[in-house]
């Protein structure tokens, strides 16, 4: 794994400089050591001062994982380290891992505090590595879940998840949460049967890589019915788009969390969360905002919003680490 180290906003330096110009202005201060206590006299009284901080990491390290190359992850993510350096007070790195697996080694390790997990991941970060849920970044307001579908055509046959027994599924990835996981549960659930009952009862079962490629072989006619997120009608073209109809849908489907180690100290913990709560009333952060479709930015959670992740891991029989491979 690499780490590299993000341009740090130094705040205390910041108040020193300012508090120079202060003692140039007044004649009230003659030298850089009571400069310095004046400083820190004004971070304290906004509760951020050197003693509260004495035992936070610095620098802190958030855990990213290596979607693009090293430069374009330093490019993309540099706003991020400065809004949080000013917000905190503190240096902010980055800890790149090879995958989440890696990201929850390193959490319970104390080599990253703070990481962005998804839904399957996160419950095993805080099982192994402690870490819990604090936010989860949002693209419009009401958007905190999703669903996913399953579909057929107009003019198919199956009305009901009954009626797809001996017909031919398309799911987008063993490992998909709402391309395969979630709409297996939810048939299990429905119909009070064992994850190797409702898998016997198709007569074919394709795995097609995306969302929009198990639509389009329900579109095209190669199979009969599939299981996808609920997002993907509107993202596809297709003369046949219009005919495709909803035969059930399973349950809401959380988004992943931002999650910090539940061993830091609580004023840490409590300045991180409030920084990501806010983040989105700065400008300078917007369009790292928007890459990541989060525009609307950060909302509260807590580890009990990933309860319909356990449920859905015990419905299938499947530990959250067997699910993910």
């Amino acid at each position: 794994m690499k780490k590299f180290h993000l341009r740090p906003f130094a705040l205390v330096g910041l108040l020193l400089m300012g508090t120079a110009c202060e003692s140039e202005t007044s004649g009230e201060q003659s030298d850089n050591q009571e400069a310095e206590g004046s400083s820190e006299e004004a971070a304290a009284e906004e509760g951020e001062g050197p003693a509260e901080q004495d035992d936070w990491p610095d620098p802190l390290v958030y855990g990213i994982l290596p979607s693009e190359d090293e430069q374009e992850l330093s490019d993309e993510y540099e706003p991020l380290a400065g809004y949080l350096s000013d917000e905190l007070g503190v240096d902010v790195e980055f800890h790149v891992g090879t995958d989440y697996n890696a990201m929850i080694e390193a959490m319970a390790n104390d080599h990253i505090h703070v990481a962005h997990y998804g839904p399957f991941s996160y419950v095993l970060a805080n099982e192994r590595s402690g870490g819990e849920a604090f936010a989860m970044g949002i693209e419009a307001e009401g958007e905190e879940t999703y669903q996913s579908n399953i579909v057929t055509l107009e003019d198919s046959d199956i009305e009901s998840v009954e009626d797809l027994k001996g017909s031919d599924i398309a799911f987008v990835d063993p490992a998909s949460t709402s391309g395969h996981l979630f709409p297996m549960s939810h048939l299990v659930n429905t119909l009070d049967s064992s994850m190797e009952e409702v898998e016997s009862m198709f007569e074919n079962v394709t795995f097609a890589g995306g969302h929009d490629t198990a639509m389009l072989a329900l579109l095209n006619g190669d199979v009969d019915a599939a299981g996808v997120g609920d997002f993907i009608v509107d993202d596809v073209e297709h003369e046949n788009i219009d005919q495709v109809q909803i035969v059930d849908e399973t349950d809401e489907i959380p988004h992943g969390p931002e999650t910090i180690q539940s061993d830091l100290p609580e004023s840490l913990k409590d300045a991180v969360v409030e920084a990501f709560l806010t983040m989105d009333e700065d400008p300078e952060v917007q369009n790292f905002l928007e890459d990541r479709d989060n525009q609307a930015g950060f909302i509260e959670v807590e580890d009990s919003t990933y309860d319909i992740i356990r449920e859905t891991s015990d419905a299938l029989e499947m530990s959250p680490e067997a699910l993910m491979e």
